[in-house]
């Protein structure tokens, strides 16, 4: 890089807000809207580093305390949100949960991060499968983040 840069979600494609992480320190989150925008300096990536960022839109509950979360996905992958392993994501009528299909090998454990404001951090959370269940879901809601 020649230069220091600035991004917005815009420039990216996207038009909602939410939260942004390298794949050095996935537990290190930045607030990304067009008011907090990614400043990729050319002192930390050049020709001899490695830079990969991550984003994650913020989602809002309704509930009283308008719970938020971010899904981040599986930690330590190229891709932390790829369709092989994350095949549905569904907000109930009330929008109140999210539930998450997730796919999975046998004996496979999977690490899966998620940003939740009830506990102000993100969580980690394990999701283990077994020969005779290839399939789970991660439930997110004003109170949990669980894996079944």
């Amino acid at each position: 890089m020649k230069r220091n840069y600035s991004l917005i979600p815009s420039m990216i494609g996207s038009s909602s807000s939410g939260f942004i992480w390298s794949f050095q320190n996935p537990y290190q989150l930045f607030y990304f809207d067009n008011n907090h925008p990614l400043i990729i300096s050319k002192q930390i990536c050049n020709d001899t580093s490695f830079c990969l960022w991550y984003n994650s839109p913020l989602w809002t509950f309704n509930d009283s305390q308008s719970t938020k979360f971010a899904f981040m996905g599986e930690i330590n992958k190229w891709t932390f949100i790829s369709r092989q392993r994350f095949t549905h994501l569904y907000n109930n009528y009330h929008n109140t949960q999210m539930t998450i299909t997730i796919q999975g090998s046998a004996n496979e454990l999977v690490q899966i991060l998620v940003y939740h404001s009830k506990f102000k951090s993100i969580i980690q959370i394990s999701c283990h499968f077994y020969k005779q269940k290839l399939q789970t879901q991660i439930i997110i809601n004003s109170t949990n983040v669980i894996c079944l």
